[in-house]
């Protein structure tokens, strides 16, 4: 198991400048990248399955959440009765997929030991709640 490591490509390509490495090809390419790796502090990416589907969940109920919000905004400068219903109902149903976003990401955290015990030491502090841990932890 190799880690694999997050480079920033304008950062190599100013560091290959300096070297006057400036030719492009596979080989060269991969020599620079290991030593940049060896040399320069970098972070290693997270290969952590659980912990990437958590993070796509709590991408997707983020999203849901600017949307709702965004629609009730709407909501509340609509006069017309039937657009109305309409947005109102797309609201209850964004409102169902947020619940449902959060019981998935509920009975991933807590199919996890590890992931299961640091949801509860985060949520044992005042105001924190599960969308802060469940967000803490996609990101840690």
């Amino acid at each position: 198991d190799l880690p694999a490591r997050n480079v920033n490509p304008h950062k190599l390509r100013h560091y290959a400048r300096a070297l006057g490495r400036l030719a492009k090809n596979d080989r060269i390419d991969a020599l620079l990248i290991a030593r940049y790796t060896a040399e320069l502090p970098t972070r290693p990416v997270r290969c952590d399955p659980i912990a990437e589907q958590l993070a796509d969940l709590v991408v997707a109920r983020r999203q849901l959440s600017d949307d709702k919000v965004s629609l009730a905004n709407q909501l509340e400068q609509l006069r017309e009765p039937m657009v109305k219903r309409i947005f109102t109902q797309r609201l209850r149903r964004i409102e169902l997929d947020i619940a449902l976003l959060a019981k998935r990401m509920a009975e991933l955290v807590a199919s996890q030991p590890a992931l299961a015990a640091k949801d509860r030491l985060i949520q044992s502090f005042h105001g924190a709640g599960p969308v802060l841990s469940h967000t803490i932890l996609a990101l840690a």
